[in-house]
């Protein structure tokens, strides 16, 4: 005969005190719900983390903030204020370093490669941070009626999403640029222990939506797959120059930089 309800479970009791009564049920109510109850060991042991081991290869590497920098003693160069190229002294972040690297020699190859294209009749530029213009810039005396031309240089890298296309300032630019009889151009390139590649596109109304934002995974990609092919517009002797003149550091440097970075990143 029921006497007795616990009022959090509602199960019954026909005893007041001792086993198996109201009194132990709701006794053990409250130990399960005390904030400093000790929970019982599943038995399995939890991993332990272990702190990432950097290798650094010479006294020239050096840890700040976490992150590896790499020291020059003067044998690479750097751009003063003047543009000059000098001897340079800097610690370089090497991710940060190898990134920017990447960016001003796959511009460069281009601007160089259109200089050598349209010769000295032809004023070749770099536009600098500007948000809605192409990379480069490109003014010769070819076609008098058509003899402006800009250059956005992109990266072909599936894991760099939405990198690899213009940005909607860019792409409105581009279209208002297409209407005055202005020709735009997208350059991709690939870039593999700083070695590149290029693929250039000539754009126009209907196939600017597809190097546009924003980025649809396979869509995006099952176009940007067709691109092809890519071919070294240089030599490895005019890529060692132009990676010299635009970023002050040997491709050897830049080299080295990349495999200590990828080594830690494992």
């Amino acid at each position: 005969m029921t006497k007795y309800r616990c009022k959090i479970c509602g199960r019954s009791f026909t005893k007041a005190k001792g086993k198996g009564s109201i009194k132990t049920h709701c006794a053990a109510h409250k130990a399960q719900a005390h904030p400093n109850r000790k929970k019982k060991s599943s038995g399995k042991k939890g991993k332990t983390k272990t702190a990432r081991r950097i290798s650094l290869p010479n006294k020239e590497y050096y840890l700040k903030n976490k992150r590896i920098y790499r020291k020059c003693k003067g044998i690479e160069k750097t751009h003063n204020e003047n543009g000059d190229l000098v001897p340079c002294y800097k610690g370089h972040d090497i991710s940060s370093f190898y990134a920017s690297g990447e960016i001003q020699v796959s511009e460069g190859i281009v601007e160089e490669w259109l200089k050598k294209k349209f010769g000295n009749t032809s004023l070749v530029f770099n536009t600098g941070t500007a948000k809605k213009l192409f990379d480069i810039g490109v003014y010769h005396s070819h076609k008098p009626k058509r003899n402006v031309e800009f250059y956005e240089i992109k990266p072909r890298d599936s894991k760099r999403t939405d990198a690899q296309l213009l940005k909607k300032q860019q792409s409105d630019w581009a279209k208002k640029a297409m209407k005055m009889g202005i020709m735009v151009k997208l350059v991709f390139y690939k870039e593999d222990n700083f070695e590149f590649r290029h693929s250039v596109i000539p754009l126009d109304m209907y196939n600017i939506k597809d190097y546009s934002l924003p980025y649809e995974h396979e869509k995006t990609e099952k176009i940007l797959k067709k691109i092809g092919p890519f071919t070294k517009l240089f030599n490895d002797k005019k890529l060692k120059d132009i990676s010299e003149n635009y970023t002050g550091h040997s491709v050897k440097f830049m080299r080295e930089i990349k495999k200590v970075r990828e080594k830690n990143k494992k």
